[in-house]
């Protein structure tokens, strides 16, 4: 299972979709070998070094960086998730994003941007949206 890591003044928020089986086994997010995550984020500029996922409980402190996903149930693949399960995670996202309120909400993957952004308006919660792709 992922656990949220989420406070308030966060510089950043990466919203995925949902956790893989192997983020779901180790505890963090993107943490399959082949997942460019961290490669990008450090790639980016927005780490120093090059962080393992096993680093990730550390970047709320380390950088402000948050992690979530708009949908909790574990799938090897975004298009097992749903229908109800996208809409119900869009309203609990709305809910994180509003007590939380970070500066940039980060979707991670097409999947977790399409679901959320072309269904609820949650460009009004927050400042600032960037799409990542991983």
């Amino acid at each position: 299972m992922i656990n949220d890591l989420l406070h308030r003044g966060l510089v950043v928020v990466f919203i995925g979709f949902n956790p893989s089986p192997t983020s779901s086994a180790t505890g963090f997010p993107y943490a399959h070998r082949s997942n460019r995550f961290y490669r990008l984020l450090h790639s980016s500029g927005l780490t120093p070094i090059l962080h393992p996922p096993s680093d990730n409980p550390h970047m709320l402190a380390w950088y402000g960086y948050g992690f979530t996903n708009i949908v909790a149930r574990t799938t090897k693949r975004a298009d097992e998730i749903r229908p109800e399960e996208w809409r119900a995670g869009r309203l609990i996202l709305k809910d994180k994003l509003s007590l939380y309120k970070p500066i940039i909400a980060c979707f991670v993957g097409k999947a977790s941007t399409k679901n959320t952004l072309n269904a609820v308006k949650l460009i009004l919660v927050f400042k600032s949206v960037l799409y990542c792709l991983t």
